[in-house]
């Protein structure tokens, strides 16, 4: 009996395997030709957005080396010239900006974290000085003191009632939701964590009746309320912000964006509905064209925000036993 039960798993095992091979191998080939042709990783830095990129993660670098415990004196110099470099090369391109402000923030941090110490001769010194010399607007970056009870007491006042009274609702009051809500959870997601404060997070905001029927249609999860869904996000990270061995990041750093801002809307007491985009590569074509959606943008999900009804059932969701979701070891 034994033999036989195993005979015909293997029968199923090879019949899957015919049947959803093919399938498989294109999604793979549409991720690879996707990443490849979309992300940095052979195109290198060819645009402003692959510069902001590179800058913001050799920024990143130093920010974090002044944030260890006990910083080595004239850490950074691999990194320093390089991103010198790279921020001439914007200013002589783009000008100056809110990029470079940053930039010029974490060097300014890292210019008096070394005459603190009286090390005047750090490295690229007079070359620090002069990007310092260019003005900008805002300087931002370097480091920042946190203060442990203050942080302690805010994360305290935030009861766990919060993040266990959102639901999923696909009943939404026709109100149409305010855009200042909607910036206000999007500022709320950019404390999301983000490889080397990268933040390629991205939403398209859709409002028209029109383009939300003819994603969600195209979506095709949204069966029995889709006609009701008043404000429809779309969540999406920037491909070309990565490089390399990365080609998961952009999934991972879009879904801690997406959390946050489902969070962000949650504060806002805007009720929200996920809604899945494990799609084939036409169908992520299509609705990319659809909504005049970049190619170099990755779509994450799709996401239907609204006003609560004065009352609404949603699913229960119950979840699994506490003790399956961890160990201690």
């Amino acid at each position: 009996m034994l033999h036989s039960r195993n005979f015909t798993d293997s029968l199923r095992s090879i019949k899957r395997a015919v049947l959803d091979g093919p399938a498989i191998l294109r999604f793979f080939i549409y991720d690879l030709v996707d990443y490849a042709s979309n992300s940095s990783v052979l195109k290198g830095v060819t645009d402003r957005e692959s510069l902001i990129s590179v800058i913001t993660i050799m920024t990143h670098n130093i920010e974090k080396g002044l944030s260890l415990p006990s910083p080595r004196l004239g850490f950074g110099a691999r990194n320093i010239g390089p991103l010198l470099r790279r921020c001439n090369e914007y200013i002589a391109l783009y000008g100056v900006d809110d990029t470079i402000a940053r930039a010029q923030g974490v060097l300014v941090a890292y210019s008096k974290f070394h005459k603190a110490a009286d090390y005047i001769n750090y490295p690229y010194s007079a070359e620090i000085n002069q990007l310092l010399s260019v003005k900008s607007s805002d300087v931002r970056g370097g480091l920042k003191l946190l203060i442990r009870e203050d942080v302690v007491n805010i994360g305290r006042a935030v009861p766990a009632a919060f993040f266990e009274s959102r639901s999923s609702v696909r009943v939404f009051d026709q109100a149409m939701v305010a855009d200042e809500q909607i910036i206000s959870a999007i500022r709320v997601a950019q404390k999301a964590p983000s490889v080397c404060n990268r933040q390629s997070g991205f939403v398209y905001v859709i409002k028209e009746r029109a383009d939300i029927d003819a994603a969600l249609a195209i979506q095709a999860g949204a069966n029995g309320f889709a006609e009701n869904v008043p404000t429809l996000l779309v969540i999406t990270t920037k491909t070309k912000n990565f490089f390399g061995p990365e080609r998961n990041q952009r999934w991972v750093d879009g879904g801690l964006f997406a959390m946050s801002l489902i969070l962000g809307l949650h504060r806002e007491g805007l009720a929200t509905c996920c809604l899945n985009w494990s799609k084939p590569g036409a169908v992520d074509r299509k609705l990319k064209e659809r909504l005049r959606i970049p190619r170099d943008r990755s779509i994450i999900f799709l996401l239907a925000v609204g006003r609560y009804p004065a009352r609404v059932s949603v699913a229960q969701s119950a979840k699994r036993p506490l003790s399956d979701m961890y160990e201690l070891r």
